[in-house]
Order: structure tokens, then C-alpha cells, then sequence
């Protein structure tokens, strides 16, 4: 968001305790949204482990990773810069 927004600020909270009105604004119209923003990446790797051994586990989500993630240029364009 920040790439897309500059000057942008969001933060996640577990609960918002007297919004403000731009706050309650958005709990209303967008609020539920925030149940899928979890990201979860956990899954059953046993059978892959016993195929081809030990693998690490996959990297962190961070912030270079949802930078690419979203990315609207498209390949061509990112591989130029």
C-alpha cells in the first residue's frame, strides 16, 4: 500500500476502541475484509519430505515479497528497472 500511496499509514489492530469517524467509516464498508488478510502458509509436508528429503522451510512474508506481489507492472517492465 505504501508503494501504491505514498504518505499512507495503516496499521492493524486487534480492535479499534473509539474510532474515529473516518475509522467507523471504514469498519463499516470494509471491516469484514480484514478476516481475509490473514496470510497463512501451512500445509502437510511430509509425504513431499519423504520424496526429496529435507527442505527448508519456505521464507518469511515480508516486505520486498508483498512489494513484488504487488506490482502492477508487468514482467517486462519490473526486469528493466
Amino acid at each position: 500500500m505504501r508503494t501504491l500511496y505514498p504518505g499512507l499509514r495503516l496499521t492493524v489492530v486487534p480492535a479499534v476502541r473509539n474510532p474515529s469517524r473516518y475509522e467507523a467509516l471504514v469498519l463499516q464498508h470494509a471491516g469484514h475484509l480484514l478476516d481475509f488478510s490473514a496470510q497463512r502458509r501451512t500445509y502437510d509436508r511430509t509425504h513431499l519430505r519423504e520424496d526429496v528429503g529435507d527442505l527448508p522451510d519456505p521464507p518469511d512474508v515480508d516486505a520486498a515479497y508483498l512489494s513484488r506481489a504487488f506490482d502492477r507492472r508487468d514482467a517486462r517492465q519490473r526486469a528493466a528497472v
